[in-house]
């Protein structure tokens, strides 16, 4: 369901009044959204990490040594990729080169 056009006004000025009350918010919520366009490295991340659980699982019946080093390495692997894109540091503080004044 789409939303009507008084609640998308309403919504363009809450970001609006939110945009100008904190600059520092927005520049921060810009960078997030462009580090989102590798959503796909999460989707493959997790592609990876059900087979190693599913290796782990069996590798831990079977009591197979080696089967479990596997699943450590494919579910390290898998963890690497789905969290590749992501930097929480980045979004606590504001990027240098944006906020130094141009001269």
């Amino acid at each position: 369901m789409s939303l009507s056009a008084r609640e998308e006004e309403i919504l363009q000025s809450l970001e609006k009044a939110l945009s100008d009350q904190y600059p520092v918010l927005e520049r921060r919520l810009k960078h997030f959204a462009n580090l989102s366009g590798g959503g796909w490295m999460v989707g493959i991340g997790f592609l990876y990490l059900l087979p190693g659980l599913g290796l782990l699982f069996l590798g831990l019946f079977s009591s197979s040594t080696w089967l479990g080093i596997v699943a450590f390495l494919v579910l390290n692997g898998g963890a690497y990729l789905a969290s590749v894109r992501v930097n929480p540091v980045s979004l606590l503080r504001p990027n240098r080169a944006q906020s130094a004044p141009s001269t």
